[in-house]
């Protein structure tokens, strides 16, 4: 899959995610809405990493590469998010 394809891929899931998980809050399903938002993060961080010729694989290897983009960005948001996230589950990698 050439990279713009692999960038509408994990733009489609990631929206799908966040639109999930707006359900599963509406439903009071939190651990189904914390796992879909976790995700999303995912999905976006695979993003841009698909921007820069890199691939995640595990869950180790996007919460790796969403400290580095914090660092780049300099904003320790992304880390406490990161920090923060309970569900690291397989289905979203």
């Amino acid at each position: 899959m050439k990279a713009n394809g692999k960038l509408k891929k994990y733009l489609y899931l990631n929206n799908k995610y966040i639109t999930d998980s707006d359900e599963y809050l509406r439903k009071g399903d939190y651990a189904q809405a914390s796992e879909r938002s976790w995700g999303a993060m995912v999905t976006i961080a695979k993003a841009i990493a698909s921007q820069r010729s890199k691939t995640i694989k595990t869950h180790e290897g996007a919460k790796f590469f969403l400290a580095e983009i914090a660092r780049e960005l300099k904003n320790a948001s992304i880390n406490n998010t990161i920090l923060n996230c309970r569900c690291f589950t397989s289905e979203f990698l």
